[in-house]
């Protein structure tokens, strides 16, 4: 009798834009292949509210439903280059946004998930930068004036009324969000950006309700 072949598990996941079945533990340079993606490319992880860019030699455990984006190759050059590469990431995961494309000194994302626990599920979301990011953080950050929780319970570090607020009258709050150690490499894989604020608004606003 024939030896009985070993069968494979798999999960079925998405990689850029495709439905992929593969392996449950396999590298992300592996992951690329089973997905069609080029090898000069990066992939990006979205679970939830992170999102975080991966290395080819990194071995991962995809479960299903796991989504997996593509990104082109970052070249180190001018920061208007990365300022392009960071606002590319973002559309990969908000889809449409706006930003200052003259002084790169602010950001706008119409369709910012809030984390459970407060009356909407999304917000719009301006984030403002200094000129000289991205070697320092994102300056402000601010939200829709409407965000409450459900329980009533106040928020700490948001801002709605008039007095804390630069753009009451264009129905922002300020939400106060100051990031420390701040980590820039020429390597924007291994660098804090703009997605990276991002998350850090969104977990600050998710501790807030915990």
């Amino acid at each position: 009798m024939g030896r009985k072949q070993e069968t494979i598990d798999t999960v079925e996941i998405m990689v850029g834009g495709r439905r992929t079945f593969v392996p449950q533990t396999l590298t992300v340079g592996d992951l690329k292949i089973a997905g069609n993606i080029p090898l000069d490319r990066s992939l990006v992880a979205q679970s939830g509210s992170r999102r975080l860019i991966l290395r080819d030699s990194q071995l991962i455990k995809p479960e299903t439903g796991d989504i997996f984006n593509d990104i082109p190759p970052y070249i180190r050059g001018s920061n208007e280059e990365r300022f392009q590469l960071e606002i590319y990431l973002l559309e990969q995961v908000f889809g449409s946004i706006e930003y200052d494309h003259d002084n790169r000194l602010w950001v706008y994302i119409p369709n910012f998930n809030i984390p459970p626990g407060y009356n909407k599920n999304t917000s719009k979301l301006l984030i403002e930068l200094s000129r000289n990011y991205p070697f320092s953080p994102p300056t402000n950050f601010f939200l829709d004036r409407t965000i409450g929780t459900r329980n009533g319970k106040s928020i700490e570090h948001y801002y709605p009324d008039r007095s804390s607020n630069k753009y009451y009258d264009k129905g922002w709050a300020w939400f106060s969000v100051h990031i420390q150690r701040w980590k820039v490499k020429d390597d924007i894989m291994r660098s804090d950006n703009l997605l990276t604020s991002v998350d850090i608004a969104y977990l600050t606003l998710q501790d807030l309700v915990n």
